[in-house]
């Protein structure tokens, strides 16, 4: 059960920093296309 555990922790973990890392992204694309339709 432990390794269970340790795993769901793992992933919720990696999904996390992954959708962070992610909307970063987005903002950075969307801030780039505003200021190229300005």
């Amino acid at each position: 059960i432990a390794i269970i555990l340790e795993f769901f922790a793992a992933l919720i973990t990696f999904q996390q920093s992954f959708t962070r890392d992610w909307i970063l992204e987005s903002s950075f694309v969307i801030k780039d296309f505003r200021d190229r339709i300005d």
